[in-house]
């Protein structure tokens, strides 16, 4: 199985509908999608996760996305499985870890996956607005950056994996099977990809500064001008 596919687009791009959850306002859709993050931190068990993966499954189905698109929104976030693994093997027995590392890892992509939808299902410039009815707008910016940092990320790592296994990237998973490419997967794709988002942090840097976010009025710097005016002889 390919890790990217041409075909598949990426992680939360948006999917024009005409569904209920497309109509609903991206205010209410985004508490929504807050409170069901917030469901996914306090699942400590496999019940309380599956009722949320039928939850997501259901609300995948209502929107019109389908199952193939929960697919590829599900597994850019279980990569994270591995690792959470290996930190459970190290203090556990290997059934306790993979049953612990299972469940910490589903709860991981459930905190993420309401926050996929949203964007799946709202364009662009109707979160910036619903978001602004919700919370004050430089927080509302700055949320709104977050949400889309995500999809970004995995959007830049797709283009990064790609012109990469045209290059002769030795990278794909059944090559990564033999310890001696993992240096081609540091080297071709996680290193190019911090650059990119170290770049992607730049820019949203720049647009913050260019809406006045964070500036200070002159008059609270040191050294800025005063209100005071000097006193003539």
């Amino acid at each position: 199985m390919r890790m990217f596919d041409l075909a598949d687009g990426y992680p939360g791009q948006h999917q024009p509908g005409i569904s209920m959850v497309h109509r609903c306002p991206a205010g209410v859709k985004f508490v929504a999608a807050l409170s069901l993050s917030m469901g996914a931190l306090f699942a400590r068990d496999w019940w309380s996760v599956g009722a949320l993966v039928g939850v997501h499954v259901g609300l995948y189905l209502l929107a019109g996305l389908g199952v193939a698109c929960l697919w590829r929104d599900v597994r850019a976030l279980l990569l994270q499985f591995p690792l959470v693994l290996a930190l459970y093997l190290l203090r556990s027995d290997p059934v306790a870890a993979l049953d612990r590392a299972g469940i910490v890892s589903l709860q991981i992509a459930l905190a993420l996956l309401p926050t996929l939808v949203l964007q799946r299902t709202t364009r662009p410039d109707q979160l910036m607005r619903g978001l602004r009815l919700v919370i004050p707008q430089r927080l509302a910016f700055v949320l709104f950056t977050s949400l889309r940092f995500l999809p970004l990320v995995m959007r830049e790592a797709k283009s990064i994996y790609l012109h990469q296994i045209l290059r002769g990237a030795r990278i794909a998973p059944r090559q990564l099977v033999d310890p001696r490419n993992w240096p081609d997967l540091v080297h071709c794709l996680i290193l190019p990809l911090i650059i990119r988002v170290l770049a992607m942090a730049r820019d949203a840097a720049v647009a913050a500064a260019s809406r006045g976010m964070g500036a200070r009025d002159a008059g609270d710097d040191e050294g800025g001008p005063s209100d005071e005016r000097p006193a003539h002889d």
